[in-house]
């Protein structure tokens, strides 16, 4: 069994009321599901954090509004591969298939979220 450590965090009250609604319903415990919950997301940015050539997929999703991404491919057209454009109701959803310095990666990442998007990036590992 591997060693935890304990510490406090802060979240809104509706996030926490969901978490324990969610709790209850998978029959686990809230720790069980913050960790389930921050590995990926760990996984992902870590990519970040050392410099390195990285492939992956980069989802923005967004509702309702017009942003300049025609802008952003533009600029980031060497390390952008591939990229996708779709609206399910109100939502604009953006796939952008991505190789390249890890820090194009997150300097594209930085950009999507200050347009007020949300973002996901999923590194395609290779297998070794």
């Amino acid at each position: 069994m591997s060693k935890k450590k304990r510490f406090g965090i802060s979240v809104p009250v509706e996030l926490a009321e969901e978490l324990d609604r969610l709790s209850k319903c998978l029959n686990c415990d809230r720790s069980k599901i913050i960790v389930s919950a921050l590995k990926p997301y760990i996984h992902a940015h870590s990519h970040y954090m050392k410099p390195h050539i990285c492939k992956g997929v980069l989802i923005a999703f967004s509702t309702g509004e017009k942003s300049r991404i025609n802008n952003l491919i533009d600029r980031y057209r060497d390390i952008i591969q591939g990229y996708i454009h779709s609206h399910i109701d109100n939502n604009c959803i953006e796939v952008f298939i991505i190789k390249g310095l890890s820090e194009e990666i997150k300097k594209l990442d930085s950009e999507l979220r200050k347009e007020g998007k949300e973002v996901r990036y999923i590194p395609i590992m290779d297998k070794t």
